[in-house]
This record gives C-alpha cells, structure tokens and sequence, in this order.
C-alpha cells in the first residue's frame, strides 16, 4: 500500500506535454478507471493545471500498482 504519495514524485511538464499531445482525453482513458474517468470528466470546466494534478496523481498510483 502505498500512502502520501503527491504531485512532487512525477515530472508535471512530462504529464502536461502527454496531455497536450494526445488531448488529454486519450492519456486518460489509458490510465483511470471507468470511476476515475468519470471524476476526471467533471474536471473538463477547471483549470488545465488542475487536470495535469489529477492526472499525475492517478498515473503514479497506476504504475506503481503494476510493479
């Protein structure tokens, strides 16, 4: 179980350009799940800032569940 994991441990710019790249929409869909997807739809009104966040977040908590 892995606990006070932030922001701090992924590189934003890298998240920001992959977001950019592939339309967020995309990057997403590969990472979350149906639930997160839904929570990370909510955020489309919000700042891009705060997408890239949640993205990061969710991304480090995917990688280091498939080790």
């Amino acid at each position: 179980m892995l606990l006070g994991i932030g922001v701090d441990v992924v590189h934003l710019p890298r998240i920001a350009a992959i977001f950019k790249k592939y339309s967020g929409h995309k990057f997403a869909s590969r990472i979350l799940s149906e639930r997160e997807l839904e929570q990370w739809n909510c955020l489309r009104d919000t700042s891009e800032r705060r997408q890239i966040q949640f993205l990061a977040v969710r991304h480090v908590i995917y990688v280091y569940s498939t080790i």
